[in-house]
């Protein structure tokens, strides 16, 4: 049986919570971006001024941290998202800014060999609503969203939960919405994808948490 062990770094992103954190495989490398900066705060009026849309790289190879500066736009200062990888990019989706009272549906790229961001996706087309607390990840060539939460107004922390499954298709550029099995409201819950399925894990759904399920895709 495995053993977790504490690995102290100099540098880096410091503390941090809400992020995305990815691994890419063919450099062994570890992608991080955004998230909260603030590990002291314990509330949310105390993080909104902590936001960040910073992408930090650690080569799991000599254990160096470094940050990235993109020359092009970034998405804004977010946490809650959700991402993987998809060949040579970091997808994003969604996410929250707490400071801006900003609910995110934009769909991001992250080129992981010359470190530019491209917007995808704006809400411009049909796809899935603003969102965050989701779960998502990489179903052979499409980025699957589900779940998660929204709120029509940030200063009432109305939370509505959001019963849904997306996918949408790197080749023709376009989102699906899944309607063959039922679909359970919860959000901060998990998702990974093995041989022809996705698998979703926990979360948080009306005051419990949730137990795992097996949704088809």
């Amino acid at each position: 049986m495995g053993n977790w062990s504490g690995i102290s770094i100099e540098g880096g992103p410091g503390s941090r919570a809400g992020h995305v954190a990815i691994f890419r495989q063919s450099t062994a490398e570890m992608i991080v971006f955004a998230g909260m900066t603030d590990s002291e705060a314990d509330s949310v009026d105390e993080y909104s001024d902590a936001e960040t849309n910073i992408v930090w790289i650690l080569s799991l190879a000599d254990m160096n941290w470094r940050s990235t500066t993109p020359n092009t736009v970034s998405p804004m200062p977010r946490v809650e998202a959700v991402g993987d990888v998809y060949e040579n990019d970091m997808y994003v989706f969604g996410g929250v800014n707490f400071q801006s009272k900003e609910i995110f549906g934009d769909l991001w790229k992250f080129n992981l060999d010359n470190e530019m961001w491209t917007l995808i996706y704006n809400g411009e087309k049909r796809g899935p609503l603003p969102r965050f607390g989701h779960a998502g990840c990489f179903f052979a060539s499409s980025f699957v969203i589900y779940a998660g939460q929204r709120i029509a107004n940030l200063d009432e922390e109305d939370f509505e939960m959001i019963p849904d499954l997306w996918s949408f298709d790197v080749p023709s550029q376009n989102w699906t919405e899944a309607t063959a099995f039922p679909l359970l409201h919860r959000s901060y819950h998990s998702l990974v994808s093995f041989e022809n399925r996705v698998w979703s894990f926990g979360g948080f759904a009306s005051g419990c948490v949730g137990t795992a399920i097996l949704p088809y895709f």
